[in-house]
């Protein structure tokens, strides 16, 4: 059984995460935080055996094999390096950094330890995604045109931690729509090489709550992944558009929903599956098992994190700057 510890006691660790761990079998043996009242009642309510309020002191546990980081973004490249240094495997929440400088020395750091690491990309255990994927390696949809991607929220302003600059980095772009960019590298297999982005901040907010960005990819197609948290009504669809077919997806992209996805192949019957994201979590907690007992890649390793975080950067300084950026932004790990 693998023995874990959480580092950062939020909403999402609390409501999600650390019933994944449980739901997964493995062992919730530590949790840390900053504020103590609220790291000892998360602690009683998920019954870990210990709580802190010192990071060094949770690494230090020997109980603890691996460790998922789901403190403010700004903080997860020093937490990932600290636990990779004291020889713990790593989950860490997306963003992996807020720069591709500090995601490749996180790699590089897990390396050096010869520990796991992995982003926390729930997508990759979406069945709708997967069954996209096996499509488009199959051939079947014929050469790669255009994809359209949203994810939306619906109206749910930036709170907390996540509306600060400088603990958040960026709002949607880094919240939501990270996940579609890791998605689409998913799904193609393939490099996004130039991306153009527009943003779009709310009166009273001091980061972005929608984010329109349109990539190409190494293969030439072009996909445009929209993103926000400010809409009524959010669609959450996926439309894959190839030389011989089209896959379309509806309530397939965000996590918590039951959709539908459509394959439509020249000269062939429709084929409509029916697919429901509620059970990522632990499907990635169970990846994460596999991976540290095999010592194999997980879904998303530190370089998706990284490629992730490349082309999120890249959207936001499209938008501020106006002009279309090439990509790698700098040499990959």
């Amino acid at each position: 059984m693998t023995g874990w510890a959480i580092i950062g006691t939020g909403r999402f660790a609390d409501a999600v995460m650390a019933p994944a761990i449980a739901a997964a079998g493995g062992s919730l043996v530590a949790v840390c935080g900053r504020d103590p009242s609220k790291v000892a009642a998360f602690a009683h309510k998920h019954c870990a055996e210990e709580h802190y309020t010192d990071i060094v002191a949770v690494l230090a546990h020997p109980g603890v094999d691996a460790v998922y980081i789901s403190s403010p973004n700004v903080l997860h490249a020093d937490h990932a390096r600290a636990a990779a240094r004291a020889g713990k495997h790593v989950l860490c929440d997306k963003p992996l950094a807020m720069t591709v400088g500090d995601a490749a020395s996180i790699i590089e750091e897990c390396k050096r330890a010869g520990v796991v690491l992995a982003t926390n990309f729930q997508g990759r255990q979406f069945s709708a995604y997967r069954a996209a994927r096996d499509v488009l390696a199959s051939g079947a949809l014929g050469r790669l045109r255009l994809i359209h991607m949203s994810l939306g929220l619906g109206h749910r302003p930036l709170a907390g931690w996540r509306s600060s600059a400088h603990a958040a980095g960026l709002g949607v772009i880094f919240n939501v729509a990270i996940h579609g960019y890791d998605a689409i590298r998913f799904i193609t297999g393939r490099e996004v090489v130039s991306v153009s982005g527009k943003t779009l901040i709310e009166e009273g907010s001091a980061l972005d709550n929608l984010a329109l960005a349109t990539f190409e990819l190494d293969c030439g197609a072009l996909v445009q992944v929209t993103a926000d948290q400010l809409l009524p009504f959010a669609r959450n669809d996926l439309q894959i558009c190839g030389s011989q077919g089209r896959i379309t997806g509806t309530n397939v992209t965000r996590v918590g929903l039951v959709g539908d996805l459509r394959v439509q192949i020249d000269g062939q019957a429709d084929e409509i599956s029916q697919h429901d994201t509620s059970d990522c979590f632990k499907r990635t907690i169970d990846d994460f098992h596999v991976a540290i007992a095999s010592r194999c890649e997980p879904a998303a390793a530190g370089y998706d994190g990284m490629k992730s975080v490349e082309i999120a950067v890249a959207v936001a300084q499209s938008g501020a700057s106006g002009r279309m950026i090439r990509l790698p932004l700098q040499a990959s790990v």
